[in-house]
């Protein structure tokens, strides 16, 4: 009996569609002329498979050259003339473009000269529409992610992106990876931004085509911060499933766990989907909300995330999780008063949930009451004396107060009890650090290098981690360890500006200004096209005697920050070493005027004018720089230089004097002196 109720029960929720389906999948991304798009192949292959486990019978061209795409189409719309009552799914992943209104998907083998060969060369998207609406089917589903940037010259008489089709065929929805004139995201990962979404939303049972792509829009707008939404044209007026859907409604605790399973997935956008769905069928559902709040706040979206919480505690305002929740969103909003009295209220309705415990101790580490936060953390180890994060909590509270020795122990014995976790490594590390730089004892440091080293080997993956290291290699000296590391770290993330701009500061330190060069050059391209970068370039090109180039990034930067005084200085010596005094003598004013009227600045403006032959000049400047304490030999035999070179033979004599005194082994400032005594005649 329970077997016929299963059976029966599954024939009334469970309707299976008989359309036959048909699929082209078309991903070209290997061009002989225009580059690659490694991820369109990707996508190809993704789609195919998605496709066919939503029963289709998939067609897959990759690489394909014109004629190949041509016979594909042309198979894909006599299956669909067979059957009217089924379903196509068109799917093309690759370069594309317009011109004159028209769209066109570029083969992987074209040749184009210019833009006037296209219609020869490529597929018009508008010849493809008018062949498949011949099939007369009942639905056609056309998606194109080709909006990407097309990489030749002649293509700048072209628009941006694809255009929206003048004369859509009936039974139709055309989706665009993106809107009108835009161009689309290749990506990062294995697949296009858009496609990677749209794969996503496909295997999500139950939804409508409607549902697939409405849904798949919103997370690529959500994930491109609204710079890349999918464009979707619709002729199409029936209800459309693509697998198998639910004919009775799905309850609202269905979606919530299903929520909760996308969630832990890290899925948040289908996520927040079913979170929604659920509030659409009880909107009194605290637990939808709090969800919904927590998937918001991890999915960067605060004011979704405390709307949300401010309603489930209206709901039920003795539900611990929702002010749990809302002291998570208040500590990040900085608002730690009232992220405190959250977290009082969630302890109170729910006392016996430690982690709320850690929290709360957190925020008094934040408002700098480490008493209390300590007493929490203890409190912790005794309900739990086996909980590492308790140990590792206390040891940041010590570590706040700069108690190095229990701190070190806190986290020692958090690695005891959770010898896997690499946080633990990193923590410890840091109060090593401290205690290195104070005592600069070798064994500090083989310490720190032993703990970051263990955190490698349990997350090798973690790009932040070889950083650390690498740091305390460059502070070391060990600059070749420090470059390796570096380098791994940029193996792993490799559009990391920052890791680019440590491996560069220690090739400029190991004196490989060439290498410093390539990557400052690559900081600047990633980004952080800032002036202290362009001026650590320029200090690069400097040291290699690039004059020329170290004076183009040192102007680089001062356009983009005109009040560092550091900036002017540095092309003041270049444009010295240079021999253009007259520049030189410029910027160091400029420096001064900026704030830097120290006796190096005088002194170095002082042997401009001197090279010049600004002999007055150079003896002020040389003058104010003895002035502001700079008691050397060198500025009183330049002064003396000066002054010789005035003829005024004494005073050269009384200043090659005073730097024999400071002095007394220089040879030239004694051969200065005879000369000058010599003229005076003496």
């Amino acid at each position: 009996m329970k077997k016929f109720n299963f059976i029966l029960f599954f024939i009334l929720t469970v309707t299976a569609f008989t359309q036959q389906k048909y699929a082209l999948v078309i991903g070209n991304g290997n061009y002989t002329y225009f580059g690659s798009l490694p991820n369109a192949l990707n996508d190809a292959t993704d789609m195919k498979t998605t496709l066919e486990d939503l029963g289709f019978a998939v067609d897959v061209v990759t690489d394909g050259n014109r004629a190949q795409m041509v016979e594909a189409i042309t198979r894909f719309k006599n299956r669909l003339s067979v059957s009217k009552n089924s379903y196509g799914f068109f799917f093309y992943a690759g370069h594309g473009l317009q011109y004159n209104g028209i769209n066109y998907l570029i083969p992987a083998k074209a040749d184009i000269p210019n833009a006037n060969y296209l219609g020869d060369t490529s597929i018009s998207v508008q010849t493809m529409l008018a062949e498949l609406n011949d099939a007369g089917n009942e639905l056609n589903i056309v998606v194109l992610d080709a909006c990407r940037d097309f990489p030749t010259a002649w293509s700048r008489s072209t628009n941006r992106g694809l255009t929206v089709v003048a004369n859509q065929p009936a039974d139709s929805i055309i989706v665009y990876a993106t809107s009108a004139g835009s161009v689309a995201s290749d990506g990062t990962g294995r697949n296009g931004l858009f496609t990677s979404h749209l794969l996503n939303q496909l295997r999500t049972p139950g939804l409508s085509v409607r549902d697939v792509f409405d849904r798949t829009g919103a997370a690529v707008s959500q994930a491109s911060s609204r710079q890349q939404i999918p464009a979707i044209y619709s002729q199409y007026y029936g209800t459309a499933y693509l697998g198998v859907r639910f004919v009775t409604e799905v309850p609202a605790w269905e979606h919530i766990e299903k929520g909760k399973f996308f969630f832990e997935r890290e899925d948040f956008d289908t996520a927040i989907f079913e979170f929604s769905d659920a509030i659409k069928i009880d909107s009194n559902l605290v637990d939808a909300y709090t969800w919904r709040a927590k998937t918001y706040f991890y999915n960067d979206d605060i004011e979704g995330a405390l709307s949300d919480v401010n309603q489930a505690i209206k709901i039920d305002p003795n539900n611990a999780l929702a002010y749990y929740i809302r002291g998570h969103i208040l500590y990040c909003l900085e608002d730690v008063d009232r992220g405190i009295v959250d977290f009082n209220k969630a302890i109170m309705l729910d006392p016996d949930d430690l982690v709320k415990y850690i929290d709360r101790g957190e925020l008094y580490l934040l408002i700098n009451e480490i008493e209390k936060a300590i007493t929490h953390f203890t409190q912790m180890i005794r309900l739990n004396p086996d909980d590492a994060s308790a140990y590792g909590n206390r040891g940041d509270a010590y570590y706040n107060v700069k108690n190095n020795i229990r701190a070190i122990a806190d986290y020692t014995q958090a690695i005891r009890l959770d010898p896997d976790n690499p946080d633990w490594y990193v923590l410890r590390a840091l109060v090593y650090y401290d205690e290195w730089l104070s005592s600069k004892s070798n064994w500090y440091y083989n310490e720190i290098i032993a703990d970051y080293s263990n955190a490698i080997k349990l997350d090798s993956n973690d790009a932040d981690l070889y950083i650390f290291r690498g740091n305390i290699f460059y502070k070391k000296g060990d600059y070749e360890k420090a470059i390796s590391d570096f380098t791994q770290a940029i193996l792993l993330n490799p559009n990391s500006a920052s890791f680019y701009s440590k491996r560069a500061d220690v090739y400029f330190e190991n004196k490989n200004y060439s290498r410093a060069i390539e990557d400052y050059t690559q900081t600047i391209q990633l980004g952080w096209d800032w002036a202290s970068t362009y001026s650590s370039r320029g200090d690069a090109y400097y040291q290699r005697g690039d004059y020329d180039r170290a004076i183009s990034d040192y102007t680089q930067a001062i356009l983009l920050n005109p009040n560092s005084a550091s900036f002017y200085s540095k092309r003041a010596d270049v444009y010295f070493e240079n021999k253009n005094y007259s520049r030189a003598i410029e910027d160091y004013t400029q420096t001064i005027q900026l704030g830097w009227d120290w006796a190096s600045t005088y002194s170095s403006r002082g042997d401009a004018y001197y090279q010049r032959g600004d002999y007055d000049r150079a003896i002020s400047d040389y003058t104010q720089a003895i002035q502001k304490g700079s008691n050397y030999a060198g500025i009183y035999n330049m002064r003396g230089n000066a002054y010789y070179s005035k003829g005024d033979y004494g005073r050269a004599i009384a200043d090659y004097e005073t730097a024999l005194q400071l002095s007394p082994d220089e040879d030239v400032i004694w051969q200065n002196l005879v000369g000058a005594r010599e003229a005076r005649g003496w």
